[in-house]
Order: structure tokens, then sequence, then C-alpha cells
């Protein structure tokens, strides 16, 4: 099979994901039940409107330049979600790359690590995997309150203290996670990053890492964050210290639900979660395109992940983590029209207010500085996590606090470099439009392929875009009304740079 070109529209993969995240894992919703929900969908064979790339087919692919998506001639959607073959040899192939990890994960080739020996390598080795899950942001971060809370305090002793410099966490509303097939949502995602420096004389320290970042993925059926739940799947990306010669730019890690009961799903994308090892390394997430026609999958890493993160392939060059933009989240859950509109703005921090906005500041940082680090030219990545950062300047600076503030959608527009052409509040079609293209391109458009605040990209290719939104396969996520396509077709014809 020949190359295709790159779909270059409002649709992507689930996984491994950038919540405006770090990993933008935009699942239609993860299974939790033990068995298959009634709803579910079924199918047999290929889904209509996609074909999964046959192994053979991959073959005449370089790993490196294969794509999740692709526009075959035919109008359907290529996809390959990888293999646990393909898992197994990236694990092999990067093992040698951290010397220093516990012989027992270098000796099977990473798959007996679990996330204790991951916290082990980066110099947490008190801090239990079920704590990490457990405790508020607010008690992680603070090391008195942290001591007082954690399971295990005799491990703690003579355990030098943490500090904001070395950890970071945060809890949110995570809209790319929520399924908008049907409206309102019976279930309602959410996120818990943590992000660890690898502390001094730790054995990552040695091998040339910088950061671990951590992420927890939840399920809840009320739109409050479920306290006390497990994770169903759990996220990590391992960052070098920049420049490097020796590492990819960053590495994927998949571990275990801490429960020991793990999604996977089968042939026809029915989905159980059956026993697993808690907090092992793991060869996949299971998700599904966020599309009504699609069955959840198991996607495998790492190239399933790569392309979210703008690489491809092994993720060896250019892997970025996604910025956190609580801006968008708040737009998804304002009234009226809000698709989440049942979650409380108070809620979306999850109760954190103007302390949990300075944590995601924070982050955001690092992360800007991860994306302007992996190069070699700036990408629109780097240029929305920098619009972000300006749009919130007050938190910057040592205060623990600043404002919980939600910048509206016309301001947040941001210009390529060389271009002027950015989104105007004096325009009443840029007023009308990106609206409607935040709610329904952005999941996808803010870390894969272009950004739909940069208009630049946008007006170049409005033509394109009008003929899929024409064709009904864009936006995939949502049945738009004939009135709506019309709308948005009719202004897109009229944009202007």
């Amino acid at each position: 099979m020949k190359r295709k070109r790159i779909l270059p529209a409002a649709f992507l993969i689930t996984l491994c994901a950038s919540a405006g995240l770090l990993f933008a894992f935009w699942a239609s919703s993860y299974a939790q039940s033990e068995t298959p929900a009634a709803s579910a969908p079924q199918h047999s064979g290929q889904p209509p409107g996609f074909r999964l790339l046959s192994e053979q087919a991959k073959a005449g692919i370089p790993p490196d330049q294969r794509q999740l998506l692709t526009l075959a001639e035919d109008g359907t959607l290529l996809i390959d979600p990888g293999s646990p073959e393909n898992a197994r040899s990236y694990y092999r192939l990067i093992a040698a790359k951290f010397p220093s990890l516990p012989d027992n994960c270098r000796a099977s080739n990473l798959l007996d690590c679990t996330l204790t020996d991951a916290l082990d390598y980066f110099g947490y080795r008190p801090f239990l995997p079920t704590d990490l899950q457990r405790l508020a942001p607010e008690t992680l971060m603070d090391y008195g309150l942290l001591l007082r809370a954690v399971s295990n305090p005799e491990a703690f002793r003579g355990y030098p203290p943490t500090s904001r410099q070395e950890l970071l966490a945060s809890r949110f509303f995570a809209p790319k996670i929520v399924s908008v097939k049907v409206l309102p949502p019976s279930k309602y995602g959410w996120r818990k990053v943590i992000w660890l420096k690898a502390r001094r004389g730790s054995r990552a320290e040695r091998d040339g890492m910088e950061s671990f970042y951590l992420l927890f993925n939840f399920e809840s059926s009320t739109p409050v964050f479920p306290e006390g739940a497990d994770a169903g799947q759990i996220q990590t990306m391992w960052t070098p210290v920049y420049p490097t010669s020796t590492h990819f730019s960053a590495y994927f890690f998949v571990f275990n639900a801490l429960s020991g009961r793990c999604p996977e799903a089968d042939d026809s994308g029915n989905v159980v979660n059956k026993p697993c090892t808690p907090g092992q390394v793991g060869l996949h997430l299971t998700a599904s395109f966020d599309a009504n026609d699609l069955p959840q999958m198991n996607y495998f890493v790492p190239n399933a992940c790569a392309q979210c993160h703008g690489a491809a392939g092994t993720g060896e060059r250019e892997t970025k983590i996604n910025y956190l933009d609580t801006d968008h989240w708040y737009d998804r859950v304002q009234q009226p029209d809000g698709d989440f509109n049942r979650v409380e703005k108070k809620d979306v921090l999850v109760q954190g207010g103007g302390r949990a906005m300075k944590t995601i500041h924070d982050l955001n940082e690092r992360i800007r500085a991860q994306n302007a680090a992996v190069g070699p030219t700036e990408s629109f990545q780097l240029r929305a996590a920098q619009k972000w950062l300006e749009l919130h300047a007050d938190c910057r600076g040592p205060a623990l606090e600043c404002r919980d503030l939600h910048v509206p959608v016309i301001a947040r527009g941001f210009r390529r470099s060389g271009s002027d052409t950015v989104w105007s509040a004096a325009r009443e079609t840029d007023q009308k439009l990106l609206p409607l293209l935040n709610q329904g391109c952005f999941r996808c458009h803010s870390s894969f392929r272009y950004h739909v605040f940069e208009k630049k990209y946008v007006y170049d290719r409005r033509t394109s875009l009008q003929g899929r939104i024409r064709s009904g396969s864009m936006p995939p996520d949502r049945i738009l009304t004939p009135q709506q396509r019309e709308e948005m077709i009719k202004l897109l014809g009229e944009l202007t740079p």
C-alpha cells in the first residue's frame, strides 16, 4: 500500500493524550464495569468508514512514517493501533537507555518493572503509588501535610523533604476524555497529573533523566471528582535532560491500574476489566476514536502515543508534552450551551481555585520549556503553551495563588511565526466561527496536526475543512444538524486573513 496523505481535519486518536494535558487520552470513556455495557456497539470486521491496517500493509511503511489516521483513496480512514509485538519491541529498545534501573526491570526488558520501581528510580522511593493516586494535590505538595497523610510515615524517616521545585500535582475535569455522542453524558472523565523532577543523586539523574510525568485517568457517573476511586488507566512520560545526544526526546510507559483490574477490548469493541498485576508495566491503553461507528480498541505504545505528541514511530525525535488549557475546560462547562454544563466551575479544578491555577501555570512553564527544547523549529504546540502563559501572566512569581481566570475564546488566538493573521474580536466572522471550532475541533486539533486557535492554518485550509464538514466526517464525535453544518461552512467561506 502506498503512503497516503495525513488527514488534515478535526479527528484523532483517543490515546496518550494531553488533556489539553500532556497526554491527550481522548477516549469515548473507558469501561469500569465487569461486563460489557448493554449499549456498547457491536461490530464484526471493519466498522463503517474506517479500515484497520493489516500487518502486511503496515510492513510497507517505515515505523517513523506511520500515522494513526490517514485518508485512503476511497475516503475511508486508515487506523494503526499498534500491536503487542511492537510494544514489546519498544520496551526492549529503550531498556538500554536506563542502565541504572533495578535489575528486575532490566533483566526482562522493562516488562517486570512497576510504578514503585519507577518512583524509586527517580528518587521517590518512600512514595506509594496508592498514596499518589489517593492524596489531594495540596497535601502532596506540602511536605508537612504529606507526612501526616501517607500510609507509611516510617518510610520517610531521614528522607530529604520534597518541595514544589520537585513535585507538582493537579486534579481537573478532562473534557477530552468524555464522550459527546450522547448529551448530557452518563460518564465524566477526570485526571490527576503529577510532575516529579529527578532527585539529586537518583538513578534517573545518573542516567541523564530530568522529569517523570504521571497521569491517572478517572471516571465518575456524577459531575464531581470521584474521591477514593481507583484510576482506570495510568500513563507516564519520562523526559531527559536537554539537550541530549543519547536519549529519545521522551519515553512512553503504560502501567496497570492499581486496583488490579485492567480494561481490555475484544475484536467486537466490548470492554471488560481483566485481572492484572497492579502497577506493572503494560502494553496498551483501551480507548476509542470518539466517533459514532468505531468500537473501543486496544492502542499500544509507542506509535499510538507518539502521534498525539507531535512525533511518529517510537517518538525518538520532537515528542512534546501537551500543555494544560484551563480556559478550554471552563468553556466546556459554561451555562447554558456547554456540553458538560452539569459540572460546576468550582469543580473543574476540583475546588482548587487560585492555588490550583498557580500549579497549572507552573506545570505549563515546564511544558513550554520541554516543547522548546525538542525543536528543532518552533511548533504550534509551543506557541499554544506560550499563549496560555501570556494570558495568565499574573501567575508568575513565588506566590502560591493567582487569579482563577477564564479568558474569552476570541482573546486566545495566536500567530504563526512570520504571519499577522490572528483571530480578532473586531471581525464578526471570527467571533462566530472560533467558538464553533473550539467546541467541535479542539479536542483533536490542539495537539495533533494543528491548533484551531492558530487562524493562519484554518484560513489556508478553509476549503478542505468545508469539504470535511459537508461530507459529515467532521467533526466525528457529534452529529451536527443541517443548520449547524451550513453555518460552519458559510463562516469558513467568509473567513478573511
